[in-house]
């Protein structure tokens, strides 16, 4: 704490909440104070949005196209659905990339406008052979991806129907949008959270869709079962899985593979950032200046950051689970850990060292919980604020274990955390 000749009336409200925490002020060496925001004040628009757009979900008459039927007898996903579907749109314009909500007279998120959204739907050999419905998870895709990821998520998983759409803000469509917003320091900076957001909005139709009119479809009869659905989510679409949870009431458990929070907490520390930010170097080359105006920006980027949800998901109801990749170079475990500290999951079966605020929990539970999984990919990246010299394949691997995958598939059909790995979750 810095001398003042004049000590003012906020130092003495400082050393008094020191006092009240248990804090000697004979023993202080250093405090800081920081302002924070309210939960309504960063739910308010998600607040707002939420009514509006599942009323014209749960209507179901919002509608689809399909453009493509495609089917591969004897492969490991033997039809894939591909098409579009009308969401309602927070946005405005024509709800493209760059666009930010649109809003009425007293500033909030006016979704009366409609959009067309990409979907495509995978269905593994099991499934399409048996001829019985099977379960339907929405899938969220990585990093500037697409929806149509949800195809080798189905072959790798093989129990369940994956519908995949775009993660608007964060797709292949928004690079150009994004890589001009951190050449210009920002500017148009909400674009990315509310695209974010609108994405939420199009994977809760999309789910409402898979338990309503798709399961209809003549090129899908009787094959999906429209009494549940789920959702599962990798790297970015893990991150923003629990927004997407606690947007649509009908998802009542999502998995996050290598999911965490606090985007300006893990970007500093992944490779899969490494490119944009060279980019943004060139017309910001002070490191210090970028860090500075990124962590400036996580308050714009909080109203989608899944971290600003917990208790939406809490009230609901809801489980996740949360599976973190040891050593992952791309989506860094501290985001990872503090995510799950954050929601107060519990560890699922042995953990690969202990995680400060995340309990152990019996073999067998229900809730939201965080799993380990150490896929032996090397060499870990440094415990510094730096990326990895390269990506070493730990992220992509999380769940190619079936063990694992058999913890996720009990996690969300019998709602159930259970180690199926022979003690930690790894290769041995």
């Amino acid at each position: 704490m810095c001398r003042s000749s004049r000590p003012s009336a906020r130092y003495d409200e400082i050393f008094a909440a020191l006092v009240a925490a248990g804090i000697d002020r004979g023993s202080l060496q250093l405090a800081w104070d920081f302002t924070t925001n309210t939960q309504a004040d960063l739910q308010r628009d998600f607040t707002a949005i939420m009514p509006q757009v599942v009323a014209k979900a749960e209507a179901g008459d919002l509608g689809y196209t399909v453009a493509e039927v495609s089917e591969f007898p004897g492969t490991e996903v033997p039809l894939v659905v591909r098409g579009t579907f009308t969401v309602p749109s927070c946005l405005e314009g024509d709800s493209g990339p760059g666009t930010v909500f649109a809003r009425d007279p007293e500033g909030l998120p006016d979704c009366s406008n409609t959009a067309t959204a990409n979907f495509w739907i995978a269905v593994p050999q099991a499934i399409y052979e048996a001829k019985t419905p099977a379960p339907v998870a929405v899938y969220g895709h990585g990093l500037l991806g697409s929806g149509s990821e949800a195809e080798s998520v189905a072959k790798k998983n093989g129990s369940l129907i994956m519908a995949g759409t775009d993660f608007w803000g964060m797709s292949e469509a928004d690079i150009a949008a994004v890589i001009g917003m951190l050449g210009g320091n920002f500017v148009g900076g909400r674009t990315l959270g509310e695209r974010l957001v609108q994405s939420t909005v199009n994977f809760t139709t999309l789910a409402y869709l898979a338990q309503g009119e798709l399961a209809q479809e003549p090129a899908l009869q009787g094959l999906i079962d429209p009494s549940t659905v789920y959702y599962v989510g990798g790297s970015q679409g893990g991150i923003m899985g629990a927004t997407v949870t606690a947007m649509a009431p009908n998802l009542r458990r999502g998995v996050l593979v290598v999911g965490a929070s606090n985007y300006s907490l893990m970007v500093w520390r992944s490779t899969a950032f490494e490119q944009v930010n060279s980019v943004w170097a060139a017309t910001q080359p002070s490191t210090q200046n970028r860090e500075f105006l990124f962590a400036l920006y996580q308050a714009v980027f909080d109203v989608a950051d899944p971290v600003t949800y917990r208790s939406v998901i809490e009230e609901a109801g809801d489980a996740l689970l949360l599976i973190e990749s040891i050593g992952d170079a791309q989506v860094a475990n501290v985001a990872s850990e503090a995510m799950a500290r954050s929601y107060g999951m519990r560890m699922a079966g042995p953990s690969i060292y202990p995680v400060w605020g995340v309990e152990d929990a019996p073999p067998e539970f229900t809730g939201s919980a965080l799993l380990q999984v150490d896929t032996k990919k090397g060499p870990l990246p440094p415990v510094e604020n730096l990326p990895a010299d390269g990506d070493n394949g730990a992220h992509g691997a999380a769940v190619d274990d079936p063990a694992v995958q058999g913890i996720l598939g009990a996690f969300l059909l019998e709602g159930v955390v259970a180690n199926m790995c022979d003690g930690v979750c790894d290769p041995g």
